[in-house]
């Protein structure tokens, strides 16, 4: 997974209605396997996808999130992967599962202003699985947005 940069070009596109093709990409990429029902919302430049993130397991107060990027991202698209789970579903928290071993994942989402709020010891192959929680109360890419 490449480290993320903001893309400068206007070649850019969400994908928000092909739920399959973002989780199996996603998965090719070695972010976890699609679940079918499962939601994603994918980015494409010149119509590859660059970018997926796939949420599930929502219970009305929180969802499960998982994120693949493998090129630039636009800012457009990081606005849409939030607002979908605190805007259009209403959430609290977004919950993300991260093997210990896996540095840039975790470096993304501290950057993204993800917080650990565990970790739990044997539960990876690696031995250790932290577990990042973001309210959205603290998620900058909405800040300005009023509810």
């Amino acid at each position: 997974m490449a480290t993320a940069e903001l893309a400068k070009t206007p070649t850019y596109s969400i994908v928000d209605n092909d739920h399959q093709r973002v989780g199996r990409w996603m998965e090719s990429k070695g972010a976890g396997p699609y679940r079918e029902g499962a939601t994603c919302i994918g980015l494409t430049r010149k119509g590859e996808l660059v970018a997926g993130t796939q949420y599930d397991f929502c219970n009305g107060a929180s969802i499960v999130a998982s994120i693949a990027i493998d090129g630039p991202i636009t800012r457009n698209w990081l606005w849409y992967i939030f607002a979908y789970p605190f805007i259009q579903l209403k959430l609290n928290v977004i919950i993300g599962l991260i093997s210990s071993a896996n540095l840039k994942s975790i470096e993304l989402v501290e950057k993204m202003g993800f917080k650990t709020a565990a970790d739990i010891p044997h539960a990876d192959p690696s031995g250790l699985l932290c577990l990042y929680t973001m309210h959205r109360d603290d998620c900058r890419f909405l800040k300005g947005y009023h509810r």
